[in-house]
């Protein structure tokens, strides 16, 4: 209760205002949420402060959290507490960033003039632009799996699954017209490694190589800024800055 002669600011005489109309999907949602942690003994201010700062981290800053009513009381005080969690300037938004889903590409192995040929199809690039690497007269002789895992690494790549540094990939049945013979070809999906896992990416050099490029330009740089972590950062700094 307010002392005598006490004057109370406009926006706490809550009987006074019109609710705002909200979604009531998303508010039972969000009061769900809330209920939920705070039955679970967890700090709810914390926890409120926590989530809010990890939308904005997602949506590019503490304003795009506000943007759809900017100027409300109830937008000034969410601001003040993300900008206390993460600083005015979001500095600490980082920190509430959520680790993207890795991109993965595919590998393939494929039977080439009497040996086999390892590419990473890279999505935008052309053939000549994949990370590739030979087995050279191998004839039939499919390299081992622990060969293959190594000429990855070699190009700056490992197997996403777990399970494919074991027990081999899948094989595919190709063919390059229907009164051809058919061939096996071995796929699977594969993740940059970064660059303090195995020194320079072999592959950054080839991305860099078309960076440049008329053509494909666009499409080496968006991959280099998409896995910049993947990259020796003074490298990928100069292609950035040379556009």
């Amino acid at each position: 209760m307010s002392a005598p002669g006490a004057t109370v600011p406009d926006h706490h005489l809550f009987n006074e205002r019109t609710p705002t109309t909200v979604d009531d999907q998303n508010s039972r949602r969000a009061a769900a949420a809330i209920a939920e942690a705070l039955d679970d003994g967890v700090d709810v201010a914390e926890f409120l402060a926590h989530a809010l700062c990890t939308v904005a981290a997602a949506e590019g800053g503490v304003e795009e959290v506000l943007r759809n009513r900017s100027g409300s009381w109830e937008a000034g005080h969410l601001r003040s507490l993300m900008e206390g969690t993460v600083g005015p300037d979001g500095e600490g938004l980082a920190a509430h960033r959520k680790d993207a889903e890795p991109e993965t590409f595919e590998a393939e192995l494929r039977p080439k003039q009497g040996g086999w040929r390892l590419d990473v199809r890279l999505p935008g690039l052309p053939g000549s632009g994949w990370p590739t690497t030979s087995f050279s007269d191998r004839g039939t002789t499919v390299p081992t799996v622990t060969e293959r895992n190594a000429a990855l690494e070699a190009l700056g790549y490992r197997p996403a699954d777990p399970d494919a540094e074991h027990v081999g990939w899948a094989w595919i049945e190709a063919q390059e017209t229907a009164d051809e013979a058919a061939y096996f070809i071995g796929v699977t999906r594969v993740l940059p490694l970064r660059a303090d896992q195995h020194g320079p990416a072999a592959y950054f050099d080839q991305l860099a190589a078309f960076a440049e490029d008329p053509e494909h330009g666009d499409a080496a740089r968006d991959l280099i800024r998409r896995h910049a972590d993947a990259f020796p950062s003074s490298t990928a700094t100069d292609t950035e800055t040379s556009r």
